[in-house]
């Protein structure tokens, strides 16, 4: 079985991770063909090319284009870019493929153009909410995208009620597969490293992740600690560290600036976005999920199995949705009072600590490569007949 499968960039997140983990898997365990199209590069470009002998590159289609004809084509000017993208789209359709699985509502535009050429199943893998979708400009070409796929993979059932509701897609061609990691690969990272240095981060820290955004809410990540300080005093064995962002962005320079101004560079820290943030998560003694949206959160499965509690605001994101028996890891949406207190009890009170700990490590075990990628595998051979 042949497949292409796209994917809209190669960043360290969550939608490239879990498509370079079923990827890994279905060659290994299904013995599948895969070949990638990149409509974007990134950070994860190395372990993609790793994977598969066989890649093509939307952004830059000149690559696949011997020299001589480039050298002849250039005087077109921009037309020559339309022109290698027809002609990749041409060898794409030669390659024969049984079906096409595009990653992410960024991609929309890209399977539209391979609808046109290539006709076998195509599979959409949608991670994104309202505001991944309406602020990307991707709106009618995502429209069409979800006319032109055959079946479509919400990551939650958060992300379900949108496709349905908003986008009037019937429910019969919608399937929720759930974001999966691979735990092997965590259980494997025992290192803590902020560990090693207790006297500057304290007892207990607290976690959190991401690239630094207004979505992510890491501003409020910084109002929480400042609640929390500002309740008990800063000298409680307590700090916040969050991992993530670009320390060239101008969202890094404000998150520092908000730290400083607080006089909090003692107690909330930022770390830029690391190749291995597992020994900075195995550091954490819980993990804060701060986002005003999120559909299901790669990061909260991470530290979910290592064990450490979890918070989150009611309503934002899918975590509620693998932690609902647990009245105590939910939030009222930004209320950063309550927020701040929980995380004061779970520092005081051990018992209800380690309750908490054993209960998402619990729930998150379902959320295995080997477990979704079966489901996955399922609804492939269904299509390729």
């Amino acid at each position: 079985m042949k497949i292409l499968f796209v994917t809209h960039e190669c960043s360290r997140t969550g939608a490239p991770i879990v498509l370079l983990n079923l990827i890994k898997w279905l060659i290994t365990e299904k013995k599948i063909n895969a070949e990638i199209l990149f409509k974007e590069t990134g950070d994860l470009l190395k372990d993609f090319e790793e994977i598969t002998k066989s890649q093509y590159y939307y952004h830059n289609p000149a690559i696949h284009i011997p020299k001589v004809f480039r050298i002849i084509l250039f005087p077109l000017g921009k037309w020559r870019i339309k022109l290698y993208r027809y002609l990749l789209l041409l060898r794409l359709r030669r390659k024969k493929f049984d079906l096409i699985y595009v990653n992410s509502a960024s991609s929309s535009k890209i399977l539209n153009s391979l609808k046109k050429y290539i006709d076998v199943p195509y599979i959409f893998h949608i991670h994104e909410l309202s505001s991944g979708i309406k602020y990307s400009n991707i709106n009618k070409e995502f429209d069409l995208a979800l006319k032109n796929s055959d079946i479509i993979f919400p990551v939650s059932y958060q992300v379900e009620k949108l496709l349905i509701d908003s986008f009037f897609v019937p429910i019969e061609k919608v399937k929720v597969i759930y974001e999966f990691i691979d735990d092997i690969n965590i259980q494997s990272e025992n290192k803590k490293i902020l560990k090693e240095d207790e006297y500057k981060y304290g007892e207990f820290i607290v976690g959190g992740s991401g690239t630094i955004n207004l979505r992510k809410g890491t501003d409020l990540f910084i109002a929480v600690g400042l609640k929390l300080f500002k309740n008990v005093g800063i000298k409680i064995p307590i700090s916040f560290v969050w991992v993530g962002g670009d320390p060239k962005s101008i969202e890094f320079f404000y998150f520092k600036k908000d730290i400083e101004n607080l006089n909090l560079e003692s107690k909330i820290f930022i770390i830029p976005a690391v190749e291995n943030p597992f020994p900075y998560y195995n550091s954490f003694d819980m993990f804060l999920m701060t986002s005003r949206e999120d559909p299901f959160p790669l990061v909260c499965l991470e530290n979910a199995q290592l064990g450490k509690p979890i918070l989150y605001f009611k309503g934002a994101t899918g975590v509620s949705e693998f932690l609902e028996k647990s009245d105590f890891c939910e939030v009222e949406y930004l209320n950063i009072d309550q927020m701040a207190s929980k995380i004061l009890k779970l520092y005081e009170d051990k018992e209800l600590y380690n309750r908490i700990s054993k209960y998402v490590k619990s729930e998150s075990l379902q959320f295995r490569t080997e477990i979704l990628g079966n489901e996955i595998f399922k609804v492939i051979k269904e299509l390729v007949k």
